[in-house]
């Protein structure tokens, strides 16, 4: 009979034991095994042990496979040596982690720390490490912790405080006034611009019942039904809109706006924005520029009627003076003629001459008439626009100029001549005076030639030339071409009465045209014009 109270264990207690024990350590080591193999595979970050030794040294326990790539180090490196971890901690963060494991050691509580790790290639990380200290029966103490890369959280916490940073830089720093209301309308942020331009401090305005308490009546219900309801909480925007303000100190005050809404996550209406400026010197100039050109318009509308007075009182004078110095001028040639008729014989050799120079002075001064009169008519008579076949007119031109003189000498040289939408009458007055122009100073060359043609310039637009081998002139004096009796050679030289071209630029001005001429000494010149329209 077994003695229950024999000290000494019963082989089948023994045995049980045993299997008891055996059992036990396969399921610690299999426990073992989970535990390293959830260790092995936690790869966001590094699961660990350490050791505090009474000499103040640290020493790892433990160290998850993780440690290889978040400091680049093997796990047999890291148990043989702390400092292979510990050596890698950023020199302005070393402090601050000794004094926090520190703490922790001392009050026996969780250590949590973040710092910068400097990898053996050079590159900077941000890491967290959170662990546990427990007292062993020994005296040690164990840290059972476990590290987290966090350096992607701590870039975008870095880009989200530049963020912010920026946002609140652009928002105190506006000129214009910034304002932040929530979906009631109450007032939640405002910039300094905005408070100086309504007189309100941002502690005011969060007092005021909503932003309707600094909005004139009369913009109220437009705002709220429009502004509000259709625009912002419609379609989360307004554009550019104008109303006014009512300051602290009671002025009202004209605003441009600039709204739009910010959304939650469910689609509701969280803050809505507004950008204001104030525009009363905007206002104010529009007013005096309106004003101004009130005035400005009035005055123009004076000054051209009085132009226009004038230019009919001028015309009519020219008209009315080259009319009525006609038949004085055919009265006198008519009694120079009757003198020549009978008392030429009687007259000496040299009243002869002088009596032929007369005659010719009478002669000019009657074409000087007639090119008053046709300028003045120029002037007076509407244009007859219609589609001009530029060839044939040009040969009609030279046709009258050639016929029955001695001009036969002359070579017309026709270019292309593209048609043109113009007074058919007018344009003839102006081909009539340049080609006559042209023979006219040219007709002494042994060789006289006269080219007419066209281009196209830089624009596009067609450019009709005469051109001539004659005399040519001082392109210093050029400007003196299109004036009323200019003239750039001496009457004895070549006659004209210095109209002639004052005619031409007057008819192509008529039709939007330009005219403008190039020269040389000896060497001839041509003349260029634009007719504005070409047929289409």
């Amino acid at each position: 009979m077994i003695n229950p109270h024999d000290p000494s264990p019963q082989p089948d207690s023994i045995a049980e034991l045993k299997r008891r024990l055996h059992e036990t350590a396969e399921a610690l080591a299999r426990r073992e095994g989970q535990l390293q193999f959830i260790s092995d595979s936690f790869s966001c970050g590094m699961i660990y042990q350490l050791t505090a030794l009474p000499d103040g040294s640290r020493q790892f326990t433990y160290v998850s496979k993780s440690v290889e790539a978040l400091h680049g180090v093997t796990v047999a490196e890291a148990m043989a040596d702390a400092l292979s971890i510990y050596g890698q901690v950023h020199e302005e963060d070393i402090a601050a982690v000794w004094a926090a494991e520190y703490e922790a050691l001392r009050t026996m509580t969780m250590f949590k720390a973040e710092m910068r790790i400097r990898m053996p290639d050079g590159r900077i990380r941000w890491s967290s490490f959170v662990s546990v200290p427990k007292l062993q029966p020994d005296g040690l103490v164990f840290w059972d912790g476990i590290e987290f890369d966090v350096t992607e959280l701590k870039n975008s916490e870095l880009a989200v405080r530049q963020s912010e940073q920026k946002y609140r830089d652009l928002f105190s720093g506006s000129r214009d006034g910034i304002v932040v209301v929530d979906p009631h309308g109450r007032f939640v942020d405002a910039n300094a611009a905005y408070c100086d331009m309504v007189g309100y401090s941002l502690a005011e305005l969060k007092t005021l019942a909503n932003f309707s308490a600094i909005t004139p009546e009369k913009w109220r219900q437009w705002e709220l039904d429009d502004i509000w309801n259709r625009r912002l909480l419609g379609q989360g925007y307004t554009g550019v809109y104008e109303k006014e303000y009512i300051r602290k100190d009671g002025v009202v005050f004209p605003v441009e706006l600039q709204s739009f809404t910010v959304f939650d996550a469910c689609g509701n209406p969280k803050y809505l924005w507004g950008i204001a400026r104030d525009i009363t010197r905007r206002k104010r100039a529009e007013a005096e520029l309106q004003a101004f050109y009130a005035t400005l318009e009035h005055r123009i509308t004076e000054r051209t009627a009085e132009l226009e007075a004038a230019n009919r009182e001028l015309e009519s004078f020219s008209y009315s003076v080259s009319h009525d110095l006609r038949a004085p001028l055919r009265a006198i040639d008519s009694y120079l003629y009757d003198i020549a008729e009978d008392y030429l014989d009687c007259i000496p050799e040299q009243g002869r001459e002088l009596f032929g120079k007369l005659r010719a002075e009478v002669k000019r001064m009657g074409q000087l008439v007639n090119d008053l009169l046709a300028f003045s008519t120029s002037v007076r008579q509407p244009l007859q626009r219609e589609c001009v076949d530029t060839v044939e007119l040009v040969r009609g031109v030279i046709e009258s100029l050639t016929s029955g003189t001695k001009l036969q000498s002359v070579e017309f040289v026709l270019g292309e001549l593209p048609a043109c939408h113009a007074d058919a009458s007018l344009l003839t007055q102006v081909w009539q005076n340049l080609l006559s122009n042209a023979v006219k100073f040219s007709r002494r060359h042994a060789a006289a030639r006269v080219e007419v043609g066209s281009l196209r310039s830089e624009r596009g637009e067609t450019v009709y030339f005469v051109r001539d081998n004659g005399v040519g002139f001082d392109m210093r004096y050029a400007s003196k071409l299109f004036g009323v009796f200019q003239r750039l050679h001496l009457q004895q030289e070549f006659e004209g009465t210095g109209v002639g071209l004052a005619l031409a630029h007057k008819i192509i001005n008529r039709h939007q045209g330009r005219i403008w001429a190039e020269a040389e000494e000896g060497k001839g010149a041509v003349f260029y014009f634009t007719i504005g329209d070409e047929c289409r």
